[in-house]
């Protein structure tokens, strides 16, 4: 059972540190809360946000000044919300003027006082990047994740591919607030059988190249080239999302293990590869360890102009 984390409070700002960044391993990544009450101490446990109508801060670097930032912060959030709900926000690039600052954020509102404080998101969210998203609905609860388990679970999340939309199973659905994961949607997905539920999230290798001689402004074409098929058995998927970093494997992925590499194997999967005989090629994912990883999926990027 891990220690609970601490918030530790930015000197000469309102913002605090949550202790557990450090275990995140993304460049820049810092994330902390912002009180929205008063009478909070230097060091504060983590626990005492849950009972504070304030807000988790998710950022993709530092800004050049935290005085300066946590004033731009504390002006942007009324009007994301005048009713004040802004529970999480996470942004992009903090050094730039708030006008141009990309971020996402969940509102949710809030019964009762002290440990009987109880979490609704007021407004549907979604995280998107390019044609993936992490959605969550107006209504949904949010509860404290146990002791050792520091972080939010969701009483439901989907997670929306290109064709497919796959809801979380019951009880899987979370934001960790320590550990590798801190800030990262996390849930199991489970594709149903009798669909290819890999096709429709598109995996895929992708292609691109210029469409003429590769000068400036010159068009992209893209080749989608399908790799591999579900098959006919039910498939589970670890879904790890990180809104601020969705191309770093760590944070961003589709594991057919879970983290520590956990799990039944997969049944083999049909894939378009073929031998130099042309005989088919199956798939099957493995929990490989150290230096090697798991089975996953992740993003990349492909261009467009």
């Amino acid at each position: 059972m891990s220690a609970e984390p601490t918030l530790q409070q930015v000197s000469g700002a309102p913002l605090y540190k949550l202790s557990s960044s450090s275990e995140v391993a993304a460049s820049g990544f810092w994330a902390g809360y912002l009180p929205g009450g008063t009478g909070w101490e230097g060091t504060e446990p983590l626990g005492r946000a849950w009972e504070d109508r304030g807000a988790y801060v998710f950022l993709g670097g530092e800004p050049a000044d935290w005085l300066n930032f946590s004033k731009q912060l504390e002006g942007l959030l009324p009007r994301i919300s005048p009713a004040g709900l802004v529970r999480a926000i996470w942004i992009a690039e903090p050094k730039l003027a708030p006008g141009n600052w990309q971020l996402a954020a969940l509102q949710a509102s809030a019964t009762g006082s002290g440990p009987a404080t109880a979490w609704t998101v007021a407004r549907a969210a979604t995280f998107a990047v390019g044609e993936y998203a992490v959605e969550v609905e107006a209504g949904t609860p949010l509860s404290e994740a146990g002791s050792g388990n520091w972080g939010i679970t969701l009483g439901a999340l989907t997670f929306a591919g290109p064709q497919a939309t796959v809801a979380a199973a019951p009880g899987s659905a979370w934001l960790p607030l320590a550990g590798p994961r801190l800030g990262c949607w996390q849930a199991r997905l489970t594709l149903p059988a009798g669909g290819d539920g890999l096709g429709q999230l598109g995996t895929m290798i992708c292609f691109a190249a210029p469409r003429r001689d590769g000068a400036f402004g010159d068009a992209i074409e893209a080749l989608e080239m399908p790799v591999m098929a579900q098959g006919p058995a039910p498939l589970d998927l670890h879904a790890s999302f990180d809104w601020l970093n969705p191309l770093l494997p760590e944070r961003t992925r589709l594991g057919f293990f879970a983290d520590d590499g956990s799990g039944p194997t997969p049944e083999k999967l049909a894939s378009t590869f073929r031998t130099s005989r042309g005989y088919p090629v199956g798939l099957t994912p493995q929990a490989y360890p150290a230096p090697l990883q798991p089975a996953r999926l992740v993003l990349c990027q492909t261009p467009t102009v």
